[in-house]
């Protein structure tokens, strides 16, 4: 039984409860849906970001049902045709036609489960990797700047088209926060990025 598909769309997106994390899609999908196919069988809401059916094809998959699950990697997806597809890039399909090679949509605020239209956006590899949370290993509390076990100094780092650039050694942690802060406007990073 699929639990995400009876739910309500406040309760699918953008927050979906914790009970559902159990959910698992099981393969990536093949071909790609065409927008009039997606539009044909599917509705979007781009104020809440829940997909529904337009049709209903049996007693288990009515006509205005949410439908979709949480991934591993905690996204919605969908399931069409023997096929699963994320939510995500559904929606870009469904509102623009579909997405050009090399290109990722993006989760502004950082949540996989949030779709809304408004919270989507189309980057390369590059840019989405400037919009990340705070990794969990993370000791400091700040992406990018971590303690000198040695001399007990914040040492500040920051990579750009996967170099890591040196920003600097600072008594204090404000200090070598400050100045990450500032390489990230420098080199484009988002303003989300690092968020915990």
């Amino acid at each position: 039984m699929n639990t995400a598909a009876r739910l309500a769309p406040e309760k699918q997106a953008p927050y979906l409860p914790a009970a559902l994390s159990h959910l698992r899609a099981t393969s990536k999908g093949g071909d790609m849906i065409t927008q009039s196919e997606l539009k044909k069988h599917f509705h979007y809401n781009p104020d809440t970001g829940a997909f529904t059916r337009n049709k209903t094809l049996n007693f288990k998959h009515k006509k205005g049902a949410y439908v979709g699950f949480i991934s591993k990697r905690g996204c919605i997806v969908i399931g069409f045709k023997g096929n699963q597809y994320k939510a995500h890039r559904l929606a870009f399909i469904y509102m623009e036609g579909g997405i050009d090679s090399g290109l990722q949509v993006d989760h502004i605020n950082g949540r996989p489960t949030d779709n809304r239209w408004d919270n989507l956006r189309l980057v390369t590899q590059a840019e989405n990797s400037r919009n990340c949370k705070l990794p969990s290993n993370n000791t400091s509390g700040a992406i990018g700047v971590w303690r000198r076990s040695a001399d007990g100094k914040w040492n500040a780092e920051i990579k750009k088209n996967r170099k890591k650039i040196y920003l600097g050694s600072f008594v204090d942690f404000e200090d070598a926060v400050k100045v990450r802060k500032e390489a990230e406007k420098k080199y484009g990073f988002h303003e989300n990025h690092g968020r915990g």
